[in-house]
């Protein structure tokens, strides 16, 4: 029973710290993201000529909030996305100590935890995902016509035509993306961290440090699956979403291979900031659930 109790207290704790740091996370970068999907979605010459051009002419065409467009449900949903991949991870690793007899575990099996964990959360993010690029590229502009009003309006729209599968468009190409990112998030991070320990570095220093390697160790783990997927998941949704297969020969029709990469530099610099952010929210509201749970 004292067993089941704390088990349950470190599930709540994981579930209130993923919370806090996905919060500070959206609320940090998420025009960075707005950008990243325009820029790999649009054909080249068409709307923008680099991340600047892109984020200079979407703030004079729609003003600041256009880099926040679609952000409503995001909010909501970085928010239990963190709090599910802190909670599977953490849940992961404890069961993988306990079968080691508590040994600490080593890069290889925390890297096969956030695998593991990115592949668990496709089933928040591949909706999720969906709502957000499909109303990012929706631009606003003069001239363009606006199908949906916001994320809630988007989601009835689907649900009304396609059914909860409808929302699901994507999976394949999502699950792609999660894994290895995931993998390479949690990976970063943890390797970052021992890294700096062996370094002599504080550990107030330390694990933003290691967020930022564990941010950028997620896009270069999956860019160019990102790329793809967003071309899948911004097909307007009357016309049928082309496979993985399909929808990698659209982007390299569009600048060959250096397409599936383009918005790299924009995720990376969103990576810097989000990554540390968000593992050091997680570290500190652990803290400060471990204090209130008595852990």
């Amino acid at each position: 029973m004292a067993n089941q109790d704390h088990a349950g207290k470190r599930a709540v704790r994981d579930i209130g710290a993923g919370t806090v740091a996905g919060v500070c996370q959206i609320l940090s970068v998420y025009p960075f993201d707005t950008i990243k999907t325009r820029l790999q979605t649009a054909i080249p010459g068409q709307r923008f000529d680099g991340a600047f051009a892109c984020a200079k002419t979407t703030v004079r065409n729609e003003g600041f909030r256009g880099l926040y467009k679609g952000m409503a449900f995001p909010f909501f949903g970085i928010s239990v996305i963190n709090t599910w991949i802190f909670m599977v991870n953490g849940q992961a690793k404890r069961f993988l100590r306990n079968s080691n007899n508590g040994s600490p575990l080593n890069l290889a099996q925390l890297c096969g935890c956030g695998a593991f964990t990115g592949l668990s959360r496709t089933i928040i993010t591949t909706p999720l995902e969906l709502v957000k690029t499909q109303l990012q590229v929706q631009y606003g502009w003069k001239g363009d016509k606006v199908l949906y009003k916001g994320p809630f309006d988007f989601t009835k729209a689907v649900l009304r035509e396609y059914g909860l599968k409808g929302m699901y468009r994507g999976l394949g190409a999502t699950i792609m993306r999660d894994v290895p990112a995931v993998c390479g998030w949690f990976g970063g991070y943890e390797g970052g961290k021992k890294m700096f320990a062996s370094l002599g570095v504080p550990n107030a220093i330390a694990t933003p440090l290691a967020g930022s390697v564990g941010g950028i160790s997620f896009w270069l783990a999956c860019i160019a699956q990102d790329t793809v997927k967003s071309v899948i998941q911004t097909t307007p949704l009357n016309k049928k979403a082309p496979s993985i297969g399909e929808a990698t020969k659209i982007v390299l029709s569009r600048g060959g291979p250096r397409a599936l990469f383009r918005g790299l530099g924009t995720s990376l610099v969103r990576a810097i900031p989000a990554g540390g952010i968000t593992f050091i929210a997680y570290e500190y509201a652990g803290k400060m659930f471990d204090n209130l749970l008595h852990l």
